[in-house]
């Protein structure tokens, strides 16, 4: 289960920021005898009209002298996490027209 608690978006953008609000996020794990993670601020983006939701993450320099980002957590299978953000994308639509903010402003 994932439920969005809260919603702030960012009025004024600084130069090409690319943040446009932040949310909290509640997920139900381990099932119906599982816990709840709660993530907090976690930056909503946009680029070139794509929007998305940005979980932290680390970079580290490669072999070849390039910066390669990588995620402070994730699921194991890759499948699992394009669901999770899926889904998260999905309650925060539901979310946003419930507080009536704009849909478009949010995807």
């Amino acid at each position: 289960m994932i439920e969005i608690l809260s919603y702030n978006e960012i009025k004024e953008r600084r130069d090409n920021s690319k943040i446009i609000g932040f949310l909290d996020v509640k997920v139900k794990i381990g099932g119906s005898t599982g816990t709840e993670m709660i993530f907090t601020n976690i930056p909503h983006l946009e680029f070139e009209n794509r929007k998305w939701v940005a979980f932290p993450t680390y970079s580290k320099i490669n072999a070849n002298g390039e910066k390669e980002f990588f995620k402070h957590w994730r699921f194991q299978s890759e499948e699992h996490n394009k669901k999770f953000l899926s889904k998260l994308n999905e309650k925060l639509k539901e979310f946003m027209s419930k507080e009536k903010q704009s849909y478009e402003m949010c995807f």
